[in-house]
């Protein structure tokens, strides 16, 4: 079976000579994924495109390798432990699980450590090859509360998606919120192939 991907971010952002990238290099940067779903037939790959403004919580040279699933964004003025937002891009290669099989995992792993939980939007579909799990849903962890999105495709053997999460903040509602994910799964995120 062959593996497809692509991460132009690791080219883009790897310093030639050893150098580092200053902060507004990087804020000026938009990463790029192309991941397999399906190579059955006529390939299918989602492209997930990250906004600019947005710095990876770990190594994208980690995630070009097939063992690491997932990679994360947040904010660039953001911290790991102080995020406001945190876009999270997650690939399954060969492994054979369903979009709806992870998205439910997640949901229940979510239930499991948050409260006040709300369940907003959970739809499931299959056209022809490739399956597609969305949902999104409110919930209060550590304190905060936070609205996350959440979209993932898979075909036979491969599979991939997206998080996005918000915390919520005095200055942004919970339909601002949802609108700021719809959009960005809207202009972000779409499978290439079909």
């Amino acid at each position: 079976m062959p593996i497809l991907y692509l991460i132009f971010a690791i080219f883009a952002i790897t310093p030639i000579f050893g150098a580092e990238l200053t902060e507004k290099e990087i804020e000026g940067f938009q990463p790029t994924f192309l991941l397999p779903i399906d190579v059955t037939k006529q390939p299918i790959n989602l492209k997930v495109t990250v906004p600019k403004g947005y710095k990876p919580l770990q190594a994208l040279d980690a995630f070009s390798k097939r063992e690491q699933v997932m990679v994360e964004y947040i904010p660039q003025n953001d911290n790991e432990n102080n995020w406001s937002e945190i876009i999270t891009v997650n690939k399954f290669i060969g492994q054979k699980i369903s979009a709806k099989t992870f998205a439910a995992m997640v949901k229940i792993q979510m239930m499991s450590a948050a409260k006040g939980i709300k369940l907003i939007a959970d739809i499931s579909s299959k056209d022809k090859n490739i399956e597609e799990a969305y949902f999104l849903m409110r919930y209060r962890n550590q304190q905060k509360q936070e609205i996350i999105g959440a979209k993932y495709f898979s075909g036979t053997f491969d599979a991939a998606g997206v998080q996005y999460t918000i915390r919520l903040k005095p200055d942004l509602s919970e339909e601002a919120a949802i609108k700021k994910i719809d959009d960005f799964f809207k202009n972000n995120v779409q499978l290439i192939g079909q």
